[in-house]
């Protein structure tokens, strides 16, 4: 994993909030601890985006400055994410309802405004992802949770995926059950969650659970990106 960050290890006996996650993430090649189930959603959204290219939950403690407030104070951030176009954010999950502003638009919340101070310290983005906006699409959530397990689970066959694409750009728009010419189901199941995870072939995922007559297709630009916080 190409990461300047690694996992904030807490001490023994250090307080765990919520459900515990522990799972195998294919995107850093290891296993990633989570501490509720916002954020092992959130882990959902990162591993199965292609235009991330790593990630880091928990990845270091930010300090209040000592000499404006003696008392250390301290956070630990839920993720740090860097994209392919090399733009870095630290995001927290946290519930809508959890959190206010004060009148000029900063945090009240301690914890965001040691994270909002750091990040601007380091030249690092800062974003808060609530419920609303990582769980608007459950089928989304759903199909990314099947897509981890699967590739998380299986190796990917890279000639079956070039034929997959052969296939896809030849024909045009195709289902998992037209792809069986050219292997067994399991298989196939197998190459196009891995080629999806890969950003390389593209399914409507947000509205529909994935089947074997989803419809897929190449992606016209599959290196077009937009910032998380500046989308809908």
């Amino acid at each position: 994993m190409d990461s300047r960050f690694k996992p904030y290890e807490r001490r023994p006996g250090g307080r765990v909030v919520g459900t515990y996650y522990e799972l195998w993430s294919p995107k850093t090649e290891r296993r990633v601890r989570l501490d509720s189930g916002l954020e092992f959603h959130l882990f959902l959204m990162v591993e199965a985006n292609w235009e991330i290219s790593c990630f880091c939950e928990h990845p270091c403690i930010m300090d209040t400055d000592r000499s404006r407030q003696p008392r250390r104070v301290g956070s630990i951030p839920d993720m740090w994410i860097r994209y392919r176009d090399a733009y870095e954010e630290i995001v927290e999950a946290k519930y809508s309802t959890a959190f206010s502003f004060e009148p000029d638009g900063s945090y009240k919340n301690p914890q965001l405004r040691i994270q909002k101070a750091w990040c601007e310290a380091h030249g690092i983005g800062h974003r808060v992802a609530t419920e609303l906006q990582i769980r608007k699409f459950p089928d989304l959530l759903k199909n990314w949770e099947q897509m981890v397990n699967f590739v998380s689970t299986s190796k990917f066959d890279v000639k079956l995926g070039d034929q997959v694409l052969a296939f896809l750009a030849a024909k045009g728009r195709k289902t998992s059950s037209d792809l069986r010419c050219l292997s067994g189901r399991e298989r196939i199941e197998q190459t196009v969650f891995h080629l999806l995870h890969q950003g390389k072939l593209a399914a409507e995922m947000r509205t529909e659970l994935i089947s074997s007559e989803t419809q897929l297709w190449i992606p016209d630009e599959p290196h077009r990106f937009q910032h998380p916080a500046s989308r809908d």
